[in-house]
């Protein structure tokens, strides 16, 4: 199956999940309050602190090695089984400690449940990550789809049925039984219960540089969310969640997705020694020409849309939307970053670089938070962005074999694409003042307007992106 197959595929995938992830989250908010949202982000962030162990990447590694042996598989099987039991014992006792010493119920309760998710996962691993290694994108996509509408069905009906903060961590519990058995049934070759320890240098080694490079951004990510309760409250993490949740839509199911599809051809061009060059350009330009005019539209129409869907209560969210999409925006100008530097097998140095970033991306929004809470922390978003691009570029030359002049006139037919798309929306809402009271129907209008102009352009300029979607729809029509 060709690259556009599973590209195809994945896209059918998160086109369906955005929508069910986006119906859930609308009815979640109109039966939750963002303190109780604020509740579950916070036990989500001591669990992600907890489980930083497991950013080691074993799954990375499996999909990149050369020549996998059994007792390879196996080894990284138990090193992964030792992580998940010491992670899931880790939340437990941080669920006990929240309820006996500091009399929170509804985080400890949440931490309970969440605590059965990584000994689920032991299981899960092997044949999740040989899956991916032999690049099965449809059945992926499937368990995927699968796992995401049972978790948010369920979460929706316990939120409605008064399980507050305690709806999401069952919901996730139930995704992950489902997607457990399912890449059982598929890869039951694959799940080993022999532990060894055979080259386990060798992957503590990968798992150390990928831990500096995951765990220091998950854990500055998690800690951020703890210090902005600290200076702002369960409210403000609440709704930075749900501003953070409306960005995520686009990022994570667009952007991350293709990136995970692009990196196993990353990694075969590597291997061949086939210079990078054209194809990252190549995946530059779509990248850019397809998610700037999303991100850009998104900020532009962050009050309405949120006051239209979301109701009253959580149009503060739509001021850090703005700074959360900007910086979106400015990261896919180094897109797939992560995926070049494991593929050239320059982890160590992506480490050090994340370590200076992650450092400096915190103590912007903390002292965001503290000068000026929500927004203030969310501004702190968008510095840290610009400045991951600033130190991202040189080494994303030096493995592409690029300059900046190479990317220049990537950027600018990118950018005339983004104002084609979204000049109608910004006329509606300057006409208005930027109001959060902007009339729905001038905004769909001008949402449709703009779509339409865009995909005009992509054909009048005959942009690389144009001949992608051309290729993709086709797959889909013969496939």
């Amino acid at each position: 199956m060709s690259i556009r197959h599973h590209l195809a595929w994945m896209g059918i995938s998160q086109g369906f999940l955005v929508l069910v992830q986006f119906i859930a989250s609308v009815m979640i908010a109109r039966l939750l309050t963002p303190t109780e949202v604020g509740v579950y982000v916070l036990a989500l962030s001591i669990t992600s602190i907890l489980g930083l162990l497991q950013s080691l990447g074993l799954t990375a590694f499996i999909v990149r090695e050369p020549h996998l042996s059994r007792e390879l598989r196996e080894t990284t099987f138990t090193i992964n089984l030792l992580l998940n039991l010491v992670l899931s014992a880790g939340i437990a006792l941080g669920g006990l400690a929240c309820r006996s010493l500091f009399h929170q119920s509804s985080i400890a309760g949440v931490l309970l449940v969440l605590a059965v998710v990584p000994l689920l996962g032991v299981f899960e691993f092997l044949p999740a990550s040989m899956t991916e290694r032999a690049a099965n994108f449809k059945v992926i996509a499937l368990i995927s789809s699968g796992r995401n509408m049972i978790a948010q069905a369920l979460t929706v009906a316990l939120a409605w049925r008064g399980f507050s903060s305690a709806s999401f961590a069952y919901g996730q519990l139930a995704g992950a039984v489902f997607s457990m058995a399912a890449y059982g049934c598929c890869g039951r070759g694959e799940i080993l219960l022999r532990p060894r320890f055979a080259d386990w240098r060798r992957v503590g080694s990968f798992g150390a540089q990928m831990l500096a490079i995951n765990g220091a951004n998950a854990a500055a990510s998690r800690l951020a969310e703890i210090l902005l309760v600290r200076f702002a409250g369960l409210d403000a993490l609440g709704l930075y969640s749900r501003a953070s949740g409306l960005n995520n839509l686009a990022w994570e199911n667009i952007h991350l997705v293709l990136g995970r599809v692009l990196f196993v051809r990353l990694s075969a061009l590597q291997k061949s020694g086939v210079s990078l060059r054209a194809y990252y350009l190549h995946v530059v330009e779509v990248m850019t020409a397809l998610l700037w005019p999303a991100f850009l539209g998104l900020a532009m129409v962050s009050g309405p849309f949120i006051l239209t869907v979301y109701g009253e209560k959580w149009v503060a969210a739509s001021f850090p939307l703005i700074f959360l999409a900007l910086a979106s925006a400015v990261q896919v100008s180094v897109t797939m970053s992560w995926e070049l530097f494991v593929a050239c097998g320059e982890t160590g140095k992506q480490a050090k670089l994340e370590l200076v970033r992650t450092t400096v991306g915190t103590g912007l929004f903390a002292s965001g938070a503290a000068l000026a809470g929500l927004p203030g922390a969310a501004a702190g978003r968008l510095g840290d962005a610009l400045f991951s691009t600033f130190i991202y570029r040189g080494p994303i030359d030096g493995m592409t074999a690029t300059r900046f002049s190479d990317y220049r006139p990537v950027y600018m037919r990118s950018l005339m694409l983004a104002v084609v798309a979204v000049a109608p929306l910004a006329a509606v809402m300057l006409i208005h003042h930027g109001a959060a009271t902007t009339p729905l129907r001038p905004l769909i209008i001008a949402v449709a307007g703009g779509m339409l102009a865009w995909v005009m352009a992509l054909k009048i300029c005959n942009h690389p992106l144009a001949t992608e979607l051309r290729r993709l729809t086709q797959s889909v029509v013969h496939g």
